[in-house]
């Protein structure tokens, strides 16, 4: 969810009233989030081409086919696990990628080393005991095959994350593009700043719970029929 009002009004050479107008009328692909309107550009160029709109060639991307991602769907996929053993950083993160389904063709040695590499930069911690662990190089490149998965550590451990809370939940994002990458992280972080999500968490809550969860939040998001 990239896009905003201004954004999609410059792209498609129109005023923002236009774009409200559209809104009402349930003309555009939009989302609702925290009572501001937010689009994603990959449905915003399925929408320029379904309408046969006319914009310039390069606000188009490569992408334009692509759908939005789903995160209870991500989730379902990668899995949630729990009780996940380690003493430091880089044995949690490879007691965790054992567990996640990964495709037959991608080394779990060279995912845990793209890891390790991220977190060297900078820790993925981003407070209230979570961390994003994800690599900088995409490891899937096949779209079917990303995930997302949620992995709550036995113990909590020190990450560095910058409000000094030890993490207790790891949540994997396996991404085939940049585009998705940034999609799925933006939806997360609006989700970590729901403290019914992270009561969730903290609790280690059942899988079909954190997934119902999950589906009720997105489906929120969705423009009213």
């Amino acid at each position: 969810m990239d896009l905003k009002i201004k954004d999609v009004a410059e792209i498609l050479q129109v005023s923002e009233k236009t774009i409200y107008r559209w809104i009402k009328e349930k003309a555009i692909p939009v989302y609702h989030i925290n009572h501001q309107y937010r689009f994603v550009r990959a449905e915003i160029n399925d929408w320029i081409r379904n309408n046969r709109v006319r914009v310039p060639l390069q606000e188009v991307s490569e992408t334009a086919s692509d759908k939005p991602v789903c995160l209870k769907d991500l989730i379902k996929k990668g899995g949630i696990y729990y009780k996940i053993e380690g003493k430091d950083r880089e044995e949690c993160l490879r007691s965790s990628l054992s567990l996640i389904l990964f495709p037959p063709d991608v080394s779990r040695d060279k995912a845990l080393s793209y890891l390790l590499e991220r977190e060297a930069l900078m820790s993925t911690g981003i407070g209230n005991g979570i961390a994003f662990p994800h690599s900088r190089k995409i490891l899937f490149p096949r779209v079917e095959d990303e995930l997302v998965s949620i992995c709550f550590l036995n113990e909590p451990l020190a990450f560095g994350s910058l409000d000094g809370v030890p993490v207790h939940s790891l949540i994997y994002v396996f991404s085939s593009s940049l585009q998705h990458h940034v999609e799925i992280m933006a939806k997360l972080a609006y989700l970590c700043r729901e403290e019914s999500f992270l009561r969730l968490l903290s609790a280690q809550a059942p899988r079909g719970e954190i997934l119902n969860w999950i589906d009720s939040r997105e489906k929120s998001w969705l423009p009213e029929k």
